[in-house]
């Protein structure tokens, strides 16, 4: 049934296809745009825009897929919030977290040019 109602309603939604797009639909186009289109016209299922949304985080520990201990790194906020800062693998990027992180580095470094004085 659907399939003998599908060109009838394709048919009658050829004008509301937006000309705006500077593309024509055609009974030979079985691309996508036309798929699309005729979905559009039967008020059927829409594809979903995919967030840009990030939130900037510094990392407490070294994590694979993301980076080192004191890396400042952009990711969607339903992982920061579900996922490294509930387990304590990052903190958001607040002026305090970024100063804490800048003093350790700094210890280290100083650490790191001792020893190396040392030999």
């Amino acid at each position: 049934a659907r399939s003998r109602l599908l060109p009838l309603a394709l048919s009658s939604c050829r004008q509301a296809v937006r000309p705006s797009l500077g593309a024509t639909f055609d009974d030979a186009d079985h691309g996508s745009f036309a798929l699309n289109s005729s979905l559009w016209c039967l008020g059927g299922v829409r594809t979903t825009k995919p967030s840009k949304r990030t939130t900037k985080l510094i990392l407490i520990q070294d994590f694979e897929q993301l980076g080192n201990r004191g890396d400042e790194v952009q990711v969607r906020p339903g992982y920061a919030r579900n996922y490294l800062i509930p387990s304590q693998i990052a903190v958001y990027n607040i002026p305090e977290n970024k100063n804490k992180f800048v003093v350790e580095k700094s210890e280290e470094e100083a650490r790191k040019l001792a020893e190396a004085k040392k030999k």
